[in-house]
């Protein structure tokens, strides 16, 4: 081998060296991210916090997907349902069954509705210390869980039932959780893609009160949604830690 073949493969050498080292860099630097991204909360935990929020119901009124949403401005709707949502999914035991006769009482029309259960003032304030947090002064009365789902508020007690009546809806919601952090204090940082679409439009919408057009989606019957979700706006919802419990302090467009 002469002197110019073996410079050739000294160069070539050092230069794979140098790409591997590259790639194994690019690869490390990637998972130390993904570790600080993540952090060392427990995935259920970040999918708890997560179904807080008004879930994906294509019958939803509104919920916390706009500019800022805070305990300040959100109305009775967001909030019991959000109360309600914990409680149905992490404190069964806080909520009862209720039966015709009681409803009957309370003036409504039982062949009209589906009964659902009842939750007496003390879990609806429990629930509403564990999702919001300590101190909020919260005066319960009647609210509509979603378009569908409604809440009578009754003798210190919320009645929730469903409507049997057809309810027109236009609306497919989609929504997804993309990543989550946890910072020093232990606040977790949960990031989610969202849409609204409007079926019969095929107009999509990027905020739930469908006034922020997401000119970069048309609905279409059978479409993917996974497939759009790069061109999704995405929202930011923060839980704040205080005394061994999680509750949201805000979610906001990013």
């Amino acid at each position: 081998m002469d002197r110019t073949q073996k410079t050739i493969l000294y160069v070539t050498t050092i230069l794979l060296a140098i790409i591997i080292l590259i790639i194994f860099g690019k690869i490390f630097m990637f998972e130390r991210g993904k570790e600080k991204m993540s952090g060392e909360v427990d995935i259920d935990i970040v999918n708890k916090l997560y179904n807080y929020l008004p879930e994906n119901n294509d019958y939803q009124l509104e919920s916390v997907y706009n500019k800022f949403s805070s305990f300040e401005n959100i109305n009775i709707n967001i909030i019991e349902a959000m109360i309600v949502n914990y409680l149905v999914n992490y404190d069964k035991e806080k909520i009862e069954n209720i039966t015709n006769d009681e409803l009957i009482n309370i003036g409504l029309d039982t062949s009209q509705f589906k009964l659902l259960y009842k939750i007496s003032k003390d879990n609806l304030i429990y629930g509403s210390k564990m999702v919001f947090g300590d101190n909020k002064n919260i005066i319960f009365k009647d609210a509509s869980i979603d378009k569908k789902t409604i809440g009578k508020y009754y003798d210190d007690t919320l009645y929730v039932y469903q409507t049997l009546e057809n309810v027109d809806n236009n609306n497919i919601v989609y929504r997804k959780i993309n990543k989550y952090s946890i910072e020093d204090d232990k606040t977790i940082k949960i990031y989610d893609s969202y849409v609204i679409c409007d079926k019969s439009t095929s107009i999509c919408y990027s905020d739930d009160k469908k006034t922020i057009v997401n000119s970069n989606i048309t609905y279409s019957n059978g479409m993917v949604f996974e497939d759009y979700k790069d061109n999704m706006k995405q929202y930011e919802h923060t839980f704040k830690y205080n005394n061994g419990n999680y509750y949201w302090l805000n979610s906001k467009a990013i």
